[in-house]
């Protein structure tokens, strides 16, 4: 009987053994059932971890920080990426390959450049491995392809798909050699969007004993996503027109440039001083023109408002 029982334990066994998945091939298995967790300056976001597609990325808006007058550069945020595993409910620090972009994915007729800096590397054999890499994106500025549409908002220029190829937690599934499809990836779709031009507001104060003179201030200006630094007045003149939709930047030759958008009357030109004092000669109606510029050279259209002078 004793006998028995230990052949009968002993089959139990082997049969429980053949059952079950070695560890290896559970934990590939749980790898390729796990997702990733693309990290975008501090901002998180899950992605599918294997055979994605372009498609499956993360969506990630790109503004303007700076404009160069110089040479036409359009420069945007820059961005620090990391990438981590989530496996199981546990997240795991992933080394990723060089990053890519492919020039044929850039939407919008828009000339784009782009470039990177290693934050956090390891160096093997294959080449670096990346913990963390600072992307920075530009484009030029060109005359003519339209980067506005309105007085008040920015407009959608375009965008690239950027990749991020990896191994995995499991380096013994080397992508190395095999088809595209059997590499790790994520994929980020950066959006691009246009300068968001400046929004001018105009405030006319009585100057008290004096019913001829004016305080006229724009000091309320505004810009979105930078700051107001010229102003330009036009008092019972002439303003010369161009619409929303032109590329206003004062490098280029146009009816918007400083000192030339205006004719006629007080014409006030490109000053920094957002509050002036003026006396008007007769009574009657007087038209005021008004504009301001933002930090990336962009003049807003010209507004007017009537005043009467009693």
């Amino acid at each position: 009987m004793k006998i028995f029982r230990t052949i009968m334990g002993t089959v139990c066994c082997l049969l429980a053994l053949a059952s079950c998945d070695t560890r290896d091939e559970l934990y590939t298995e749980d790898i390729r059932n796990g997702q990733c967790i693309i990290e975008i300056n501090g901002h998180r976001d899950t992605v599918p971890g294997y055979y994605s597609k372009g498609k499956d990325g993360v969506v990630y808006d790109l503004y303007p920080r700076t404009l160069s007058a110089l040479m036409g550069y359009c420069e945007y945020d820059t961005v620090d990426v990391k990438l981590y595993a989530l496996v199981l409910g546990k997240e795991y620090r992933l080394d990723f390959y060089s990053p890519f972009y492919n020039p044929d994915d850039v939407t919008g007729n828009i000339d784009l450049k782009r470039g990177y800096d290693i934050v956090e590397y390891t160096d093997t054999p294959r080449g670096y491995q990346f913990h963390t890499f600072r992307l920075y994106t530009k484009i030029k500025i060109s005359e003519q392809v339209s980067v506005f549409q309105s007085d008040t908002s920015s407009v959608l220029l375009g965008g690239y798909l950027e990749g991020l190829y990896h191994y995995g937690l499991n380096r013994d599934m080397d992508p190395e050699g095999q088809n595209d499809d059997e590499y790790f990836r994520a994929y980020i779709n950066f959006r691009l969007w246009g300068p968001c031009p400046p929004t001018s507001v105009l405030d006319v104060v009585d100057v008290e004993g004096n019913p001829y003179e004016k305080r006229i201030s724009m000091s309320r200006s505004h810009d979105k996503d930078g700051k107001v630094v010229k102003y330009e007045y036009c008092i019972d003149g002439n303003v010369r027109t161009y619409g929303p939709r032109d590329n206003r930047f004062d490098f280029f030759d146009g009816p918007w440039q400083a000192g030339q958008s205006a004719y006629g009357g007080d014409y006030i030109t490109a000053t920094e001083i957002s509050e002036i004092s003026y006396e008007f000669q007769t009574k009657g109606t007087h038209k005021i023109y008004y504009r301001c510029m933002d930090d990336m050279f962009i003049w807003s259209t010209w507004k007017c408002e009537t005043i009467i002078i009693q």
